[in-house]
């Protein structure tokens, strides 16, 4: 995603929607939120050594950071000049840790075995305490119910430690001193340096650090091998497909996704080069990349060469129901995939007219720490 303000993101896609809407008569559920700077944290003392053979200082040389990275950082050594992280803990960190998340499949799998493997490893490392060491525990929440589940848990104070979330509600969740814990300065700064600069910023709102960054999502081309043998790497290609693939009955397309959201629609605006707001972060909505992004969607829409306003689960059932040869979405499709469809994933196509592949935005996830933690201290360990 191009590297914009939280306002702006918030308020182009709310635009687009509106564009999207009146052209096509459908609606877009994209977020928008808006990010709002929070106080600075301090570093958390402690004591129990995590590793006592290891000790890492909280400042990589300045000139191997971007300018966001180095903000980040000396901004956390302005608030304690002789903060150095030893990995340690205190023995009274006894309440249990709880880890929220909609993972589903093999994504809960995976986590649940690195919460396992933490578990394990804090065991054997709490053995100066006299007491039992604390454990994480992880709870699923239905996708379609967290965001507001979260939300409204934490306000009462009966939410988790920590979730796992996407960064495109971090903006508003930030604005409320009640439902997220900033971490600046409490993190590794050689740690957060791995990160590529576009990721950690993700998980920041302004110079403040409110969350790990555990992985990056993104769309591609998915397909039935049994009804295409090679995708197509044009536009132009998938369109000639289309036609000669859409049935009368409507009831089989060549391809199909959600249109209707913005997060997918931008793969078109972005390859044509098109953006919603200026370097003076000026409206330029009636450019004429938007334009074509747009006209390429309404053509498709209006000739009914894919599903009619398909929903994320409408996709997914078409798919498996061997309905549609392709579909665009990220890895969260996969495990919805039945285990007898033989499918492969392709990079997304170029747009023919301007011979720029198609661009979609870039969905961070990231740890978080909430606000009314009973155990912050733990729960950055974690981290």
């Amino acid at each position: 995603m191009k590297n914009r303000k939280w306002l702006a993101v918030g308020v182009s896609v709310t635009v687009s929607a509106v564009i999207l809407t009146l052209l096509l008569t459908f609606s877009n559920d994209g977020p928008s939120e808006h990010q709002a700077d929070r106080p600075k944290a301090k570093p958390q003392q402690s004591s129990l050594p995590l590793n006592p053979k290891t000790e890492v200082t909280a400042t990589p040389p300045l000139d191997k950071l971007t300018e966001s990275q180095k903000s980040y950082f000396l901004n956390a050594v302005a608030q304690n000049p002789e903060y150095r992280y030893t990995g340690q803990l205190n023995c009274s960190s006894r309440q249990p840790i709880s880890l929220w998340h909609g993972y589903r499949a093999k994504e809960k799998e995976a986590l649940e075995a690195t919460i396992a493997a933490y578990n394990k490893n804090l065991q054997s490392r709490w053995q100066p305490c006299s007491t039992p060491a604390p454990q994480v525990t992880t709870t699923a929440i239905p996708f379609d119910k967290y965001a507001d589940q979260l939300k409204s848990k934490i306000l009462e104070k009966q939410g988790p430690d920590i979730f796992i979330y996407a960064q495109d509600r971090l903006g508003n969740w930030a604005s409320s001193t009640a439902i997220l814990y900033p971490i600046t300065g409490q993190i590794d700064a050689q740690l957060l340096s791995l990160h590529p600069p576009e990721v950690l910023t993700a998980v920041m709102v302004g110079d403040q650090l409110y969350g790990m960054p555990l992985n990056t999502k993104t769309l591609a081309l998915i397909y039935n091998k049994k009804l295409l043998k090679n995708p197509p790497k044009t536009t132009s290609a998938i369109e000639r497909l289309m036609r000669q693939k859409a049935s009368a009955d409507g009831k089989f397309h060549a391809l199909a996704y959600p249109y209707a959201n913005y997060y997918y629609h931008s793969i078109w605006q972005n390859g044509y080069g098109g953006r919603l707001f200026n370097e003076q972060q000026e409206l330029e909505v009636d450019s004429q990349a938007n334009i074509k992004a747009l006209e390429h969607v309404v053509d498709w829409h209006n000739n009914s060469l894919m599903p009619h306003r398909p929903e994320e689960s409408d996709v997914t059932t078409l798919f498996n129901e061997q309905r549609i040869m392709m579909a665009i979405s990220g890895p969260w499709f996969l495990d919805s995939i039945n285990e007898a469809i033989d499918y492969a994933i392709a990079p997304l196509p170029t747009i023919s007219e301007v011979r720029s592949p198609m661009k979609p935005w870039m969905t961070v996830e990231g740890a978080y720490i909430s606000a009314n933690s009973v155990n912050k201290a733990l729960s950055i360990d974690l981290l």
